[in-house]
């Protein structure tokens, strides 16, 4: 096993229907099921529609991106963020080169 990967091995088969925007995620109960919206997928959401979603379904997810330039120039980085990304400046910078060689090049075996 490729080493530092044991914690995905961990979660054993997760299930992914890009159809039904739907991932299964196995628990010691049986699965966890996080299913996207729709809607919400192909466009920018409103609040109004993400509250509906919340009313309907009780809890959900939201995953927003952004080009962090973009948030600085808008002048809508919280204060804390800022300060982390001062912080670690070094890795929220462009790629200058290839990545230095590791001990151990990451794979994937594949199985005949």
């Amino acid at each position: 096993m490729v080493l530092g990967m044991e914690w995905l091995a961990s979660l054993g088969e997760i299930r992914t229907n890009f159809r039904e925007l739907t991932l299964k995620i196995p628990t010691t109960e049986g699965s966890f099921t996080l299913k996207g919206e729709p809607a919400m997928a192909r466009s920018a959401a409103s609040l109004r529609s993400i509250v509906k979603v919340l009313r309907n379904e009780g809890e959900g997810f939201l995953l927003c991106c952004q080009d962090l330039q973009a948030v600085r120039e808008a002048n809508l980085m919280p204060t804390w963020m800022e300060g982390i990304l001062k912080e670690y400046n070094e890795v929220f910078q462009d790629p200058s080169g290839l990545p230095p060689s590791r001990r151990q090049d990451h794979s994937i075996e594949l199985k005949n």
